[in-house]
């Protein structure tokens, strides 16, 4: 567990947590980026496991639907650092549950100041 400093934190601290270091922030952002590309999305809600029956919370759900064509995603907001990594726990799976979708977006082909929707092409990977 972190220590407490031993100052009180100012209102520029509290700002430049915000603006920097806070999973909020990061999510505010994501959220702005996925709206701007013409996604529908839902910020931060929670739900109930149907398999455990546990309330979960997710930090965005995002779609795009074009015709019979749809994409829906879960997006889950780490703000990480070099002093609080991400750590991934893997367990073996069964042959027909091991599979992966990665979806990639070029940036350069993005052009943020006018809302159009991006066919975005999923590949295993």
């Amino acid at each position: 567990m972190p220590k407490r400093p031993a100052t009180p934190l100012a209102q520029h601290d509290l700002a430049l947590f915000l603006s920097q270091g806070s999973d909020f922030a990061l999510e505010m952002a994501a959220l702005e980026v996925l709206r701007s590309l013409g996604l529908d999305t839902e910020h931060a809600a929670v739900y109930v496991d149907p398999i455990t029956s546990r309330i979960r919370a997710y930090d965005i759900r995002a779609r795009w639907i074009q015709e019979r064509r749809s994409i829906r995603l879960a997006v889950e907001c780490k703000n990480l650092q070099r002093t609080a990594p991400l750590l991934v726990h893997a367990t073996p799976r069964l042959q027909s549950e091991a599979y992966h979708r990665r979806v990639s977006l070029d940036r350069s082909q993005v052009n943020l100041g006018v809302r159009q929707r991006q066919e975005v092409r999923g590949r295993n990977g």
